[in-house]
């Protein structure tokens, strides 16, 4: 995947993601933060996905911190290849019994991206 990714967009990203949990599920910002981290990005803390940006460190999940409108169609098609994974890592969490609606649909608010059929980037 050829993708560049800006540190401080990233850390904004993170920041604005915190925030839609936070308001999505109903959660005072840490806990949010805390579920985004161990839930959607695979970190034990909110603390290592931050730095793990700042040292430009964008394994596993964290490409997900770039993801947003107007993203690459190269970030996006990852996002889509990976959205099953992501939708059963939130399935049986706290995040999907706070949220009143459908995980799927959570995660497209989450990133604020419109919702996508898999099969447009193939």
């Amino acid at each position: 995947m050829s993708v560049v990714f800006d540190k401080y967009e990233s850390l904004q990203n993170l920041k604005r993601q915190s925030k839609r949990v936070s308001r999505l599920a109903n959660l005072q910002l840490s806990k949010a933060q805390y579920l985004l981290a161990f839930y959607i990005y695979n970190e034990k803390s909110y603390s290592d996905v931050k730095a793990k940006i700042n040292d430009r460190d964008f394994s596993g999940r964290l490409y997900l911190t770039a993801l947003s409108q107007g993203a690459s169609e190269a970030l996006i098609r990852r996002f889509l290849q990976d959205r099953k994974q992501l939708v059963d890592s939130l399935n049986d969490s706290p995040l999907s019994a706070a949220y009143e609606g459908a995980v799927d649909e959570f995660i497209y608010k989450v990133f604020d991206i419109d919702k996508m059929d898999p099969q447009e980037c193939n």
